[in-house]
């Protein structure tokens, strides 16, 4: 008995399901959802296919390489398992607005204090060739006063 679902307009078998609440069960993150478990079920059936099958091409062995293969698509799965996981953690508004203020207040405090030391430590580095500069007298020239100034910053 085949019968059609009116929000969707597929064909079902066994009654109308609303397949949009039963998507909503899986998370917001279906697309990747269905990848994690395409590549599993793929890299599963790769990777029985080389165990129990005795695969031979033209006299040569191909199990370990279905083998393989299937592990590492099982292995690419885990990647969007992650993925689909990470896209469905809930994260409420208010705690996330506070602690990235909080912490945008402290990162500009940082750059401010790293700001000003600089300034002041490149003031200081000034101040300092200014006086070198003055005791070496009037009869410095400007190679003199490169090269010393060369020198303090290397």
């Amino acid at each position: 008995k085949v019968k059609i679902c009116r929000s969707t307009h597929l064909p079902l078998f066994s009654g109308c399901i609303d397949t949009m609440m039963d998507l909503r069960r899986i998370g917001g993150c279906v697309p990747l959802f269905f990848l994690a478990i395409g590549f599993d079920v793929i890299g599963f059936i790769i990777l029985f296919i080389g165990i129990f099958a005795n695969l031979r091409i033209d006299g040569m062995f191909y199990g370990d390489f279905l083998i393989y293969s299937g592990s590492i698509i099982i292995f690419i799965s885990l990647a969007w398992w992650i993925m689909w996981y990470v896209g469905n953690i809930q994260v409420s508004e208010d705690s996330f607005g506070t602690s990235l203020m909080k912490n945008k207040r402290s990162f500009v405090q940082l750059a401010r204090k790293l700001s000003e030391r600089l300034s002041k430590k490149s003031l200081l580095q000034v101040t300092h060739i200014r006086a070198r500069v003055n005791k070496l007298g009037p009869g410095a020239t400007q190679v003199h006063v490169l090269v010393f100034a060369l020198a303090l910053h290397s």
